[in-house]
């Protein structure tokens, strides 16, 4: 269950495609959202369909993504729980020409 979400944003970084230890592919990408001093940075992952299309993609290009907002649980080395929010996309999409 997640929290459905639609923004443009451009990549800080290029697309990073990685398998699991099951052999299902993703991709990360880390994506800022806003304008320059005021953008805020989101964490997406592309999974399924929209694999192929994330994973082409390089850091300046600017996208647009739907997906869903889901609440991320883990370990760190440190042995401290950590929690963070993420973007499961359905639609990634790269634009020539940011929104007006």
């Amino acid at each position: 269950m997640g929290i459905n979400c639609s923004f443009y944003g451009f990549l800080v970084a290029d697309a990073e495609r990685r398998s699991s230890a099951a052999g299902r592919t993703w991709v990360r990408l880390r994506v800022a959202v806003g304008r320059a001093e005021a953008a805020q940075r989101a964490r997406v992952v592309a999974l399924g369909e929209t694999v192929d299309a994330a994973s082409t993609l390089k850091r300046g290009d600017r996208i647009y993504v739907e997906g869903r907002l889901t609440l991320d649980k883990w370990r760190h080395s440190n042995g401290a729980e950590k929690y963070g929010l993420s973007i499961v996309a359905s639609k990634i999409e790269k634009v020539l020409r940011p929104p007006a």
